[in-house]
């Protein structure tokens, strides 16, 4: 992987070679525009006078479930799903106060903030709702753990989960176990 650009930084660099006539591909993982800051790129272009293009991927909030086996909705246990980032911009735990008290949550960017995190999920949703936190999802150094929400940062401490990793929330975690072997 190269080295990490602050994001002001990209944006020039992609104005500056599109601007020289260039084709510029801005090459990022999955959907930029759920929590990928393609939506700063791409404005930032605009505003500019250079055309922007995306071409979204499938996003972690979706394929990394599927891929531990757990789907994200399922006509039995939940009719929805919300995805969520664990921290504002600010670097504060999110306030969790809107989301639904059924359905599917999907927590992305919550690894260092998993006890705060949990403490906010408590106050909306059930202390034994099952939670899968999934680290290095799709990768080959995918590691799956289920528990229940009570448990979640207890669960991200002992088992030492490094980001990237996402965190599901509610009962379709419970299909895991009939959908993997």
């Amino acid at each position: 992987m190269g080295e990490s650009k602050k994001q002001e930084e990209i944006n020039q660099l992609l104005y500056k070679y599109a601007s020289e006539g260039k084709t510029v591909v801005r090459l990022k993982g999955g959907d930029p525009y759920v929590f990928g800051r393609g939506e700063e790129e791409c404005a930032y272009l605009v505003e500019k006078g250079i055309c922007c293009e995306v071409v979204p991927g499938v996003s972690s909030a979706f394929a990394v479930p599927a891929y531990a086996g757990i789907p994200v909705t399922s006509r039995w246990m939940s009719s929805g799903v919300t995805v969520l980032t664990a921290v504002r911009s600010t670097g504060e735990v999110i306030d969790l106060d809107y989301v639904p008290k059924k359905g599917t949550l999907v927590i992305l960017m919550g690894v260092h903030v998993a006890d705060r995190l949990k403490e906010q999920l408590l106050k909306v949703r059930p202390a034994g709702e099952p939670v899968a936190v999934i680290e290095n999802g799709t990768l080959p150094g995918q590691r799956v753990f289920v528990s229940t929400l009570e448990k979640l940062d207890v669960v991200v401490r002992e088992n030492k989960v490094r980001a990237p990793a996402i965190f599901i929330v509610g009962e379709v975690v419970k299909l895991r176990s009939a959908l993997t072997r």
